[in-house]
């Protein structure tokens, strides 16, 4: 109510174009308001665990009618084409909203000094066999399928698909295994490689 009256002042003051400096203290008096209602409409998200964008709008009502995005500041261009969680943690900003990727694995909320965790939790098992990994890592359209696409031969497929996800060549065992899967499982195999090999410990630094 507070915001809708200001508003109809406003907007007479506009109208007549004489008291201007009412009319910039009324200004300031709704843009105090607006930043208080969105800090509050953020804390209750933020307690709620609902995801938020940069933006600060609800990413599960993303594809409402009345949504429209902001412009945002152009991205690097290393990026182009990417989806927004897709890119390296030090592009994304910090901390990523409660529920993330990052957050589930102990990014800290830095709402303290050293608040991060490295302990295991039930959600980070939840998101690696059938939460992030499945809708992103796994969508033919993400930027690893296509690069397991554009190999030529299966020990291409199998070697991008190595060197993305471990930093390394498959070893001469592995890289047999992969071959009889892909002979008995032909091109579902490839995503079954990596769904095993973004849920080994060697993926999450376990060493």
């Amino acid at each position: 109510p507070k915001i809708k009256e200001l508003r109809t002042e406003i907007n007479k003051l506009r109208k007549s174009g004489k008291d201007k400096k009412l009319l910039q203290q009324k200004q300031k008096q709704i843009g105090q308001l607006y930043k208080e209602n969105n800090a509050l409409r953020d804390g209750f998200k933020y307690a709620l665990g609902i995801a938020v964008d940069d933006d600060g709008v609800n990413m599960m009502n993303m594809k409402g009618a009345n949504y429209k995005k902001k412009k945002k500041a152009p991205q690097d261009p290393r990026w182009k084409g990417w989806h927004r969680d897709m890119v390296r943690s030090s592009e994304l900003r910090m901390p990523m909203y409660p529920g993330h990727f990052l957050r589930q694995f102990g990014q800290s909320d830095r709402e303290q000094i050293d608040n991060s965790n490295k302990e295991a939790s039930v959600t980070q098992i939840l998101a690696l066999l059938n939460g992030f990994t499945q809708h992103h890592v796994l969508n033919g359209k993400s930027k690893l399928m296509k690069d397991i696409a554009k190999g030529k031969t299966v020990d291409a497929r199998v070697q991008t698909i190595f060197l993305t996800l471990l930093n390394r060549y498959p070893t001469n065992p592995e890289m047999k295994m992969a071959k009889n899967g892909v002979q008995q499982h032909q091109s579902k195999y490839y995503s079954d490689l990596v769904w095993a090999l973004v849920n080994t410990n060697e993926f999450m630094f376990v060493q």
